[in-house]
């Protein structure tokens, strides 16, 4: 199990991350009563005037709110030259870690033209990275070696990506085995009903124990697969592959479980 723990930091004060490029002549319109949606994006590409301040940035950890003066003028010729529409302007966004999109809408009688365009924010940056490593060497010479690297960037500490190592090597050293259960579907109409509505990991419970002496008493599972065969219209099968629920014993459910009585917060 790798696990990868990236640091962050988050500038203390907004700053601009994102220029409208088009200016002066080719400043965009906005026709009397319509709106514009302007999408700032962040971090920019490579060779950007603001993206050289920004380096390992990752994110955006708050936009500002589009300002007018401060972020966005409004005139009624693309060069300035005109008459100060600015506050004709109604503004509006919509604010993600990566992108702020700001809506303009025309209140003024006349065609306008957006003469500058910005975007503030504070921005996240990666500091740092490093990797947890655990292996179970009994299941890699039982069962070959298998690697897998968590994509997960948000584990904040090296103890806790150390945990969720622990964690997925009780859970996956050894191969989970596998139940495979095939009944009529169309037994009757509540049978049939059930059938249709079971879902891959929905959990069930398995009566097979009175007169197939498969189990000990009844199991739960969670279905991993399903399989539907219908032969004619008075045969209809089903077969659900299922993973016995013990293999991830004591999950905690709200309002039902006692927490560290009879389970645990897990991964």
């Amino acid at each position: 199990m790798n696990v990868s723990i990236k640091f962050y930091e988050t500038d203390s004060d907004a700053d601009i991350v994102w220029i409208h490029a088009e200016t002066g002549t080719n400043s965009p319109s906005i026709p009397a009563g319509e709106t514009r949606i302007y999408r700032a994006f962040f971090p920019q590409l490579a060779g950007e005037t603001t993206q050289a301040l920004y380096t390992n940035a990752d994110s955006i950890n708050a936009w500002s709110t589009t300002a007018t003066t401060t972020d966005v003028l409004a005139n009624t010729a693309a060069n300035g030259s005109g008459t100060n529409t600015t506050g004709d302007l109604s503004i509006s966004n919509t604010k993600t870690s990566n992108y702020m999109d700001i809506s303009l809408t025309n209140g003024n009688a006349s065609t306008v033209y957006i003469t500058k365009l910005q975007a503030r924010a504070t921005v996240t940056r990666s500091t740092d990275q490093t990797q947890i490593t655990a292996t179970d060497s009994t299941s890699a010479t039982a069962f070959g070696k298998r690697v897998f690297d968590s994509e997960a960037p948000f584990i904040p500490t090296s103890e806790e990506a150390f945990r969720w190592c622990q964690y997925n090597l009780v859970r996956f050293k050894e191969p989970l085995q596998m139940l495979k259960v095939t009944i009529p579907a169309n037994r009757n109409s509540t049978t049939l009903s059930n059938v249709l509505t079971l879902d891959i990991s929905d959990r069930i419970t398995l009566d097979a124990h009175t007169k197939t002496g498969l189990l000990s008493a009844d199991k739960d599972f969670f279905i991993e697969a399903i399989s539907h065969f219908v032969a004619s219209k008075d045969e209809h099968t089903v077969q659900f592959l299922l993973s016995p629920v013990n293999a991830f014993t004591k999950f905690w459910v709200l309002g039902v479980s006692l927490l560290t009585d009879e389970t645990y917060l897990g991964y």
